[in-house]
């Protein structure tokens, strides 16, 4: 059958863009399951033969799926009666008096969908079955609407489901690894060979120590942080299941006139003499620098000016809620009890032997002498020792004492006007080599040797003027070693400075810190002993609180003993006294009974005509209260299309807010970063002053629990006391209450309206526990969202403070690196002076004491003298080189980290959006539940009006037909 405008209409209401088909046939085999078969004889089917069965072949009648709603099953044209799949053997045997015959056939049952008719149906008598066909509640079925709430209330479900979004791991930024600075310092420069020592007599120059080398310093670095992945251990709350509410049945109905006593009240037992519970005093924080204080802003400014996008606000206003309907009843009058042939019976309740109360059946006083009376304590807790008060002792700040000036190294006086000796000029007129004012130019020797060599040819007087300028540079090189000697001297003795006040300055630290130290241990001691008797003394408290405890338990044991005993007793005389007058309620009720059944046969011919106007009212109040209904339905149909319009308009606005939530945020945490160090320090001194009141507040609950558990203890004696009191009480108006059921009987009919309230109140209540549920998930909700934003915070602050941590150790491990390398570097220096001092001491010993080879064996020296020269400035080039590059490193592994940091902080970002995400996500899975539930009431509520109302019409049918009759 057509359904085409029940799926327009669940599209209509639900927004999607194709309604399920599925939930369509879940939804029509609903109603047909929800309703009385006999009410759906309009939507009955025929089975057919060539398709189903019911001829020769075969005779077994398959129906199109398993169900019950068979409206009528006929062989021949002969309706056929339904007996159980156990006489299958009777009505097929011809010597059974349940025999089904061609005029009389009968049919059962098979497991799943199969109907078995005998006789067995052949060609010419062929055998149908009328069923129910669920396709037949379509567009044009009364029923339709049933059918259209119910799909669109699984359309509702799916999309809560579909919102309800699983929280899917980010990727973290990789750290970047450990910087490569390259291979170790590696000097290329070769060390000069000394030259061989010419035959010299016994004076010859013999150099006791080696030359130096330059010991290379070596750079570890330790491993990065393991940083591991984010992970959220809170758990995310299942949302509530789709409610079940059961249909309500229709209670009895107690007459007007009829007196039931009423149930007994349980007083309450109350907890008293506990005194107040202790006070918790929270210690007061440092004052706190605002984030706007610390960098010296302007008041109320901001410190980043457009990028703040401000408070969250400036939302479209939401559509109003529909006024919730006020629909009343019609207000059908009851119809009076029929009395046109007398008087009801009346009945006599026999009167109830004198109840005998629990206290005037035995004194309670008499068991004073084990009684135990209230718990109390006799032992005095001790008294908690007072927080210490250890005293920050002042190291004095230790100075170094004042440094002596650094010596200066003065170069040797090169002489005319030529700045170095490797300065060389042409001749300040040509040729001409004998003015007497450029002699002492050292600058022209040069070119008056090349002037003899080249245009006069004289190597006599250009091996003179050669031999002048060596002698010269000789004399240079004596001149720049003893201003070498003299600045050694100088340094030695600074540098001896140096080191005597830095010692007596480490020396004088370690004097104040070891006093402070004594006396913070001295404190400490103090404490502890104070501590360890205070853990005494509770040692002792607890036990004698045990033995206190135990004494009263034994005690409170022998007086419920003997209570017990005497209210058994008091239970067995007042229960024999209960089955006494239960005897004679069924003498009186036997009597009743006689007399109320002839009265019974007077008035049914009364009540017929009654029942007849009380349908005809209630009739004409259905329809009013059902346009009520199909009002306040438009209405809500009207508000879900504003909702979605709303819903829109508050998407757009969020992505624009958090477009610049998102700028703002990372530029707020750069911030952030330098003003929680500031507030980490007050904050972990408030944290002592907080354990402090902590365990001031322990010492008075330990005091505060105690009165309690006694008060408590008291109660539960008074309750039990009462609830036994209650129980007997009880007994008695429940056996009341049975005496006055039988006349409810005849008054049930005619207050069927007061009975349908009480339903609908049940059904109300149903309601409420369920929105009570749905509280309770958003609720649950709420507490899920703050734990992933705790363990988020708490995830950053870790991850920021091990990057802290490991950026310190590098630049820490970098810096001792470059101080080995110099004091490498120093060392090397100081064994060069050393080792030059004794070559030059050497080689001036032998120039005194041989003159043979001296300018021969000088040259030699002057050579490799130039050679130890150029391999230092070497090794100094190289290791200059090698800092160089390994700050070159370091600037691009900062880098690195930078970016790194800038990831981090992106990936932060993510995490934000993706906890607004989830957040919005289960308001609207919460959204669309409601939707659900509200839609399957709906269509509970059309099929249950659907029910009653046919039920009405066939009942006043039948009531017209024995008016009739």
């Amino acid at each position: 059958m057509a359904t085409t405008n029940i799926e327009l209409d669940i599209e209509n209401i639900t927004g999607v863009s194709d309604a399920d088909d599925q939930f369509i046939v879940s939804a029509q085999k609903f109603v047909t399951a929800s309703v009385p078969s006999d009410l759906l004889r309009w939507a009955g089917k025929d089975t057919v033969v060539g398709t189903h069965g019911g001829d020769s072949s075969p005779t077994l009648i398959s129906l199109p799926y398993a169900s019950d709603h068979i409206l009528d099953v006929s062989r021949n044209g002969f309706s056929a009666r339904e007996v159980p799949e156990t006489m299958k053997g009777f009505i097929a045997n011809s010597s059974s008096l349940h025999l089904a015959t061609e005029t009389y056939p009968k049919y059962y049952l098979t497991a799943g969908n199969g109907v078995v008719v005998k006789p067995d149906p052949s060609d010419s008598e062929t055998a149908i079955v009328n069923y129910i066909d669920p396709d037949n509640i379509d567009d044009d079925s009364d029923l339709r609407n049933a059918v259209i709430f119910h799909a669109s209330s699984k359309e509702f479900e799916q999309l809560s489901t579909g919102k309800i979004t699983d929280w899917s791991d980010l990727s973290l930024p990789v750290a970047p690894s450990s910087p490569s600075f390259g291979s170790d310092l590696s000097i290329s420069s070769v060390l000069p060979a000394p030259p061989s020592a010419p035959s010299f007599d016994a004076g010859a120059i013999s150099v006791s120590s080696s030359a130096p080398t330059y010991t290379k310093s070596s750079l570890v670095l330790g491993s990065a942080p393991s940083i591991s992945d984010l992970s959220i251990s809170a758990v995310a709350p299942s949302p509530p299941t789709s409610p079940s509410f059961s249909t309500p049945t229709i209670s009895a109905i107690t007459v007007s006139d009829t007196t039931v006593g009423t149930m007994p009240t349980v007083s309450t037992s109350t907890v008293s003499n506990v005194g107040s519970p202790p006070a918790y005093t929270k210690p007061t924080i440092t004052t706190r620098v605002s984030f706007e204080d610390f960098y010296n802003l302007s008041e109320d400014g901001n410190p980043f000016g457009d990028n703040d996008p401000g408070a969250f606000s400036g939302l479209a206003s939401p559509p109003a809620s529909p006024s919730s309907p006020s629909i009343s009843s019609p207000g059908i009058s009851t119809v009076a009890k029929p009395d046109a042939l007398g008087n009801a019976p009346s009945y006599t309740k026999p009167t109830v032997t004198s109840q005998t109360a629990f206290a005037s059946y035995w004194t309670v006083a008499d068991f004073g002498d084990s009684d135990p009376g209230p718990f109390g304590l006799a032992a005095s807790p001790p008294t908690t020792p007072s927080a210490p008060s250890f005293s920050t002792p002042a190291v004095s700040a230790v100075t170094i004492g004042a440094l002596p000036g650094a010596p200066n190294y003065t170069a040797p006086v090169v002489g005319g006007d030529a700045a170095e000796l490797s300065s060389l000029d042409d001749l300040d007129a040509d040729n001409t080599i004998d003015t007497h004012a450029d002699q002492p130019e050292f600058d022209q020797w040069f070119a008056t040797a090349g002037h003899l060599i080249e245009d006069e040819e004289d190597t006599e007087l250009a091996a003179i003027q050669i031999q002048k300028i060596n002698a010269y540079i000789s004399a240079y090189s004596q001149a720049m070693q003893n201003q070498l000697n003299i600045f050694n001297e100088g340094n030695a003795v600074y540098q001896a400075s140096i080191q005597r006040n830095i010692e007596q300055a480490r020396i004088n630290a370690q004097d104040a810190q070891q006093e402070a130290n004594l006396k913070l241990q001295e404190e400490n001691q103090q404490y502890a002993a104070t501590l360890q008797k205070y853990q005494a003394d509770v040692s002792k408290y607890q036990a004698e609180v045990a033995k206190e405890v135990q004494e009263y338990t034994q005690k409170l044991s022998r007086y419920q003993l003997e209570l017990n005993t005497v209210f058994q007793a008091w239970q067995k005389t007042e229960s024999d006294n209960l089955q006494i007058f239960n005897s004679d309620i069924q003498n009186e009720l036997n009597e009743f009974n006689k007399e109320s059944a002839i009265y019974q046969a007077n008035i049914q011919a009364e009540i017929a005509k009654h029942q007849t106007d009380a349908q005809e009212a209630q009739k004409e109040g259905d329809l009013t209260f059902q346009a009520s209904i199909q009002d306040y339905s438009l209405e809500l149909q009207k508000f879900s299309s504003d909702i979605s319009k709303y819903q829109a308009e508050v998407n757009d606005y969020v992505q624009e807010y958090s477009q610049k939530l998102s700028r703002y945020t990372m530029e707020v945490d750069k911030a952030y970063t330098a003003w929680a160090k500031t507030e980490s320090d007050s904050f972990q001194q408030y944290q002592l002053d907080i354990q402090n009141e902590l365990n001031e507040f322990n010492k008075e609950n330990a005091e505060y629990q105690g009165k309690l558990q006694e008060a408590i203890q008291q109660a539960q004696l008074d309750a039990q006391k009462a609830q036994q009191q209650a129980e007997v009480d009880s007994q008695k108006v429940t056996q009341q209450a049975q005496i006055s059921s039988q006349t409810k009987i005849t008054q049930s009919q005619l207050d069927a309206q007061d009975a349908q309230q009480e339903a609908s109140l049940k059904l109300q209540k149903e309601n409420q526990e369920y929105s009570a549920s749905l509280q309770r998930f958003s609720s649950e909700v709420q507490v899920y969202q703050a734990n992933v934003a705790s363990e988020v915070q708490e995830y950053q602050q870790n991850l920021e403070g091990d990057l802290n941590v490991w950026q310190l150790e590098r630049q820490t491990d970098l810096q001792k690196y470059a101080s080995d390398l110099q004091n490498e570097l120093n060392e090397f220096n100081k064994e060069q002076t050393v080792f030059q001092n004794e070559l030059q001491e050497k080689v001036q010993e032998a120039t005194n004491q041989q003159t043979k080879d001296s300018a021969e064996y000088g040259a030699k020296l002057q050579k490799y003298g130039n050679e130890i020269q150029s391999y230092q400035a070497d090794v100094n080039k190289e290791v200059q080189d090698f800092v160089n590059t390994l700050q070159k490193e370091l600037q691009e592994y900062q880098s690195k980290l930078a970016l790194y940091n800038a990831d981090l902080q992106k990936y932060q970002a993510q995490i934000g959006e993706k906890t607004q995400k989830v957040t919005s996500a289960t308001q609207n899975a919460a959204y669309y539940s409601n939707e659900s539930k509200k839609y399957y009431e709906w269509a509970v509520a059309e099929v249950n009006m659907y029910i009653q109302n046919n039920s009405k019409m066939i009942n006043r049918t039948i009531a017209a037909q024995a008016a009739q009759r």
